[in-house]
């Protein structure tokens, strides 16, 4: 955020001396503001929404939009309303969906699908080896997926799990983004696993 402020302190000052702000300049103000949503904003919503709404039975889709006239506004998508177009609306706002977890087969043909997806991560890490992964540097919200110790953060260090080494995995993401990481600690440690995303209302087969 202190870059951010910096930022907006120099497109103040532009505008005081009565200094063009170019299409560069507001390019690169509106890149560090996305990059600021992605790696603080949006994680903190995640966790904090999940805490209240752990347990639910249905899907439901929030909306947040953002001006400087209107600050911000929360509003929930109506999913009580089953025509195709809502839901297609729906979709297209929500930034999640929880429709998926993941199964891991290792190769002894042993397979896991944990309901709570970070309990997968954590399990490729074990047999990967946290110290594998950690040279690996795979980036998380916090930079590096498996860290020695946890994070100078109130809330991102809440989302730390401690490994049977010692180390720390951070665990503050959704369902694609740890699908990814277990790929890319599989492919790149070449553990011979073969993982896939499943249908949270699908039995296992």
């Amino acid at each position: 955020m202190k870059k951010l402020k910096k930022a907006y302190e120099a497109i103040e000052m532009l505008n005081k001396l009565g200094l063009p702000v170019s299409k560069e300049q507001k390019d690169a103000l509106a890149k560090m503001e996305n990059s600021y949503l992605k790696r603080e904003v949006i994680p903190f919503i995640e966790q904090e929404v999940q805490k209240k709404v752990e347990g639910f039975y249905n899907e439901f889709y929030i909306y947040v939009s953002y001006s400087k006239d209107n600050a911000v506004k929360v509003s929930l998508i109506d999913n009580t309303n089953n025509s195709s177009k809502n839901r297609r609306s729906a979709k297209a706002k929500s930034t999640k969906t929880r429709k998926f977890t993941i199964r891991v087969i290792f190769p002894n043909g042993r397979a896991i699908c944990h309901k709570q997806v970070l309990n997968t991560l954590i399990e490729v890490v074990e047999f990967a080896g946290p110290e594998n992964v950690m040279n690996l540097k795979i980036p998380s919200v916090t930079g590096n997926l498996v860290s020695p110790e946890l994070v100078d953060h109130p809330t991102y260090s809440r989302s730390q799990k401690r490994l049977s080494t010692g180390h720390y995995i951070q665990t503050n993401s959704g369902t694609d983004r740890k699908f990814a990481q277990i790929n890319t600690i599989n492919k790149k440690l070449k553990l011979g696993l073969k993982v896939e995303k499943v249908l949270i209302d699908k039995p296992d087969q």
